[in-house]
């Protein structure tokens, strides 16, 4: 039982030596790609081995076995202190490796990953409604990734967006309008961080009805990895508002004729055919009412009404 506790306290004191050794070789990078690019033609990275000292422990030992990965992919040959990589896949993160052992064989290895993305930001608008009678409507701004680069939205938190006079500015030149309404830019709110955002279109109080088209302008941010923001369909949003009352008329095609009552003219709509007994209802613009919606409203002193 006493040497099964040595042996067991031995191999413990074996692996706190292990694990306690710190590496006397690091691999150090001095120049990576941004962590994300757009660029795949060229990817530059230059490093440098040293001991603790910081010391360029390859020159002073004269050898050293040096090994660069890229991604799944073990490259033949790899300089002392820099490579550069052509023409890697775009839209994807990639994975570069620097392996080193020392002659007196120590070892150590450094890794960065980084994203190559080539794909544009887009957004899209979108609103409740595109057809109102209000004075307002609320429109929402959603980037397919966060275009905070070279311009964008100011935002701090859902709550706090940044009303200054230089962001109001910013806005009426991202968010174009066109047609009697504006963009009221003390109503910018973010939804969802760097990427959803809410703001009111105030239609005009002097025109009763219009069609406005809201659209995001081109090219006025970019991304992480630098691409510049594209203005698709989806970007392109049309509201229409009325505020006109809707006239109807009632007509019908029963047969008239005109009599005289106590020497008066009188025209007198007359059938004694079922078929003739139809009523139709013109409305100055379209409408949305239900069946039922409409049908409550006419009301006749003999008989019912029917709608067809």
């Amino acid at each position: 039982m006493d040497l099964f506790k040595l042996l067991q306290s031995t191999i413990c004191l074996i692996m706190m030596f292990i694990i306690s050794v710190e590496p006397t070789v690091l691999v150090h990078f001095d120049q990576v790609p941004e962590s994300q690019s757009k660029s795949s033609s060229i990817a530059v990275f230059r490093y440098s081995i040293v001991g603790l000292n910081g010391s360029q422990i390859c020159q002073r030992r004269h050898w050293c076995s040096i090994s660069c990965q890229i991604d799944d992919q073990i490259l033949k040959h790899c300089p002392n202190d820099h490579i550069i990589l052509r023409n890697l896949s775009v839209n994807r993160s990639h994975n570069f490796r620097v392996s080193v052992t020392t002659l007196d064989g120590d070892r150590n290895s450094s890794a960065y990953k980084w994203f190559i993305d080539t794909i544009p930001p887009t957004a899209s608008i979108t609103s409740e409604t595109s057809y109102t009678n209000a004075m307002r409507v609320s429109i929402d701004i959603t980037f397919s990734e966060a275009c905070t680069k070279g311009g964008g939205f100011k935002c701090i938190n859902a709550s706090s967006c940044d009303a200054s006079l230089a962001v109001y500015l910013q806005i009426f030149r991202f968010v174009l309008i066109n047609g009697p309404a504006e963009v009221n830019a003390s109503t910018l709110k973010m939804v969802e961080q760097d990427i959803k955002y809410r703001i009111v279109v105030e239609f005009s109080a002097s025109g009763v009805y219009g069609r406005v088209v809201v659209k995001m302008a081109d090219m006025f941010c970019t991304d992480e990895a630098g691409n510049q923001f594209r203005r698709t369909n989806e970007s392109v949003l049309i509201l229409h508002f009325d505020r006109r009352p809707v006239d109807m008329g009632l007509w019908t095609t029963i047969p008239s004729y005109e009599l005289k009552i106590g020497e008066v003219p009188r025209t007198v709509l007359a059938t004694n055919k079922l078929e003739d007994l139809e009523f139709y209802l013109d409305f100055s613009s379209p409408v949305v009412n239900l069946t039922d919606d409409i049908q409550s409203v006419l009301h006749a002193n003999f008989g019912s009404l029917a709608l067809l």
